[in-house]
């Protein structure tokens, strides 16, 4: 039997024949009954980039942007046959390691001729020549979960260039790292015109990024050409760690699935004169001071009993920032069952052991860039328990949660798209929904 004809055979077990094709495509083999997780850039390429047959391409992406393969999702759409990528606007939220995993994605535009503009959240607008040739914008940022990240500012940026110039705006959508069920925390209060922040959003949000690119074009009456490519077999509440899915740090030190539990823990804190570990080789996963008693702050955390969270006394040295090459103690805290933790809670009890142990050396006031929250930062500084200072917060984010609730994409609990407001597909040309990648596509691949 010669090579061609092998091809053509129909398998006698189909379920057996995609787990090993998808195993070969370097997926772990799932479960007939649990068909692999699809990000946005994937369901594209399954389609043949139909969606976005015959553009050029301005895309928003950050290093972190990569399908199911691990390939960058500039590299999967530059090299797809029936689009152009003109532009890559680079979108970085800080730190050296961001600036160093960017590097790739600078030579695979170098290789392409791909023009790269970098896009931070405090920029207002994008520069009209940075969008010479372009007549479609693609938006692949992956998040956190948590408004620590500045996301929203740069997803807004993204739908206002999109209305201006008339172009549609095509959002790859992607999990939510927590869990799109898990909303909590207190509301940011409105900003000052022209300041970054994140004002609306609480703590956590239980958004999926189509689902806040959806609520900011029509809560805030953007009304942009909004396109949305949804994750597929994804369940709502089903947080990063349960899919088969590469993760790719979405800011500087969430290395990890479980780190971006523990930087909506402890992001709440970054702002205020504490190291949390970014030099140490345990970013995100310590929090501490020279000043700091860590045996008095973890023995009060321990009693605290916070669910999903272990805490144990730590000394560490930072190599660089505030107290470089000074000895700090602190807490180390691991997490044990992200679905239970209460990030904002954890930290609220940390901020008042803080305040509590250390109250005349910690800088309670440089919390409020982060926390955009007055009463909350008022309630703090008053010497509330956490349980008081959600009681305050929970009337606002019932009702951000009823709003928030109609531009959900994903019902049931599961991943299929929902509010018919905004498309899966492209207006003029529907494409399938997929299940699941045949053994045939290959990533990257473009017809």
């Amino acid at each position: 039997m010669n090579r061609t004809s092998a091809f053509r055979l129909v398998p006698r077990h189909p379920a057996r024949f995609l787990a090993l094709a998808l195993a070969a495509l370097g997926s772990p083999a799932p479960l007939c009954s649990q068909p692999p997780v699809l990000v946005g850039i994937d369901v594209v390429d399954f389609e043949h980039y139909r969606r976005l047959n015959k553009t050029k391409i301005g895309l928003f992406a950050s290093s972190a942007a990569r399908n199911r393969h691990g390939q960058s999702t500039l590299d999967a759409l530059r090299r797809a046959k029936n689009l152009q990528v003109v532009a890559l606007f680079r979108v970085e939220f800080g730190g050296p390691g961001e600036t160093a995993r960017a590097a790739a994605d600078e030579r695979i535009a170098a290789e392409a001729k791909v023009r790269v503009h970098v896009v931070t959240p405090d920029l207002q607008s994008i520069d009209p020549a940075w969008l010479e040739g372009c007549n479609a914008l693609v938006y692949d940022v992956p998040d956190t979960g948590s408004r620590w990240q500045p996301q929203a500012d740069v997803l807004r940026l993204a739908l206002r260039t999109a209305y201006g110039t008339g172009m549609r705006l095509q959002v790859l959508d992607r999990p939510n790292p927590l869990g799109a069920a898990k909303v909590g925390g207190p509301i940011a209060d409105p900003a000052p015109e022209g300041a970054p922040r994140s004002s609306g959003l609480p703590v956590l949000h239980g958004m999926t990024i189509a689902e806040l690119a959806y609520y900011y074009n029509e809560n805030e009456e953007i009304n942009a050409d909004l396109r949305l490519a949804h994750t597929r077999n994804w369940e709502r509440d089903q947080p990063f760690a349960g899919t088969d899915l590469f993760w790719s740090a979405p800011v500087d030190g969430v290395d990890s699935a479980s780190k971006a539990w523990l930087y909506a823990t402890l992001g709440m804190l970054e702002t205020t004169n504490v190291s949390l570990g970014m030099h140490t080789g345990l970013p995100y996963e310590v929090i501490g001071a020279p000043w700091v008693d860590g045996r008095r702050l973890t023995r009060h955390l321990q009693n605290a009993a916070i669910p999903g969270l272990t805490f144990v006394a730590r000394r560490f040295v930072p190599r660089a920032g505030p107290f470089a090459g000074q000895a700090c103690q602190g807490v180390q805290l691991a997490v044990t069952n992200g679905p239970e933790l209460d990030p904002v809670l954890a930290a609220l009890h940390i901020a008042c052991g803080l305040r509590d142990l250390h109250g005349g050396k910690w800088q309670v006031d440089a919390m409020a860039p982060r926390l955009q929250n007055a009463a909350i930062l008022a309630g703090l500084k008053a010497g509330k328990t956490p349980s008081e200072l959600a009681e305050i917060w929970l009337p606002t984010l019932k009702g951000f949660a009823k709003v928030g609730s109609a531009f959900s994409l994903y019902t049931g609990g599961k991943g299929e798209p929902g509010a018919p407001a905004v498309p899966d597909t492209d207006k003029t040309d529907p494409a399938p929904a997929p299940q699941g990648p045949p053994a045939t596509t290959k990533p990257g691949g473009g017809g």
